[in-house]
């Protein structure tokens, strides 16, 4: 908002002139020259505010976000889970947002979290995080931990394994009624 004033007064000498332009295409020949001075002036007048407005976004610009995805209140009831994912013999973090269905893990690394995005499950149906239940064990592979979940949209059990980008998820086991 502090570069606001100069934004209006940005717009409303463009307007001005865009106005003189549309008049210029329809002024008489010895209207012409006069109408071409006050663009010129507008013009003039425009670059010094257009300069200074650029300084002023620049100074005013919001600081860069930060080096992990904003997560906003991971205390809201979001599942976590802690097991070694990667594989790599050390416990890693992943949650799930529920806002976007959206997978982050984390692994620890020069003295803090490292995030990742690690996937997305909308395709699951939106809310995952419904009390269906989810485990965390070496199911398929003695290597590392993976991820496992029933889901009630199809009856099945579906295995999520971490391949150091994403997530991604196999049909593991299907339950007849």
């Amino acid at each position: 908002m502090i570069c606001q004033p100069l934004a209006d007064q940005v717009s409303e000498i463009t307007a001005e002139i865009r106005g003189l332009q549309e008049d210029l295409q329809h002024a008489a020949p010895g209207e012409k020259a006069a109408i071409v001075r006050q663009i010129r002036m507008l013009q003039t007048r425009l670059a010094p505010i257009r300069a200074r407005l650029a300084a002023c976004v620049t100074a005013n610009a919001p600081p860069p976000p930060p080096p992990w995805p904003n997560f906003a209140q991971v205390g809201d009831g979001r599942p976590f889970w802690v097991a070694d994912l990667s594989g790599d013999g050390r416990d890693d973090v992943t949650f799930y947002y529920p806002g976007d269905d959206n997978w982050f893990t984390a692994a620890h690394a020069n003295g803090q979290l490292q995030w990742r995005f690690a996937g997305n499950t909308a395709g699951f149906g939106h809310g995952i995080n419904d009390g269906r239940p989810f485990w965390t064990g070496k199911f398929s592979r003695s290597d590392k931990s993976q991820l496992l979940f029933y889901w009630t949209g199809d009856g099945n059990c579906w295995l999520g394994t971490d391949d150091g980008n994403t997530i991604g998820w196999a049909l593991e086991a299907t339950f007849e009624s």
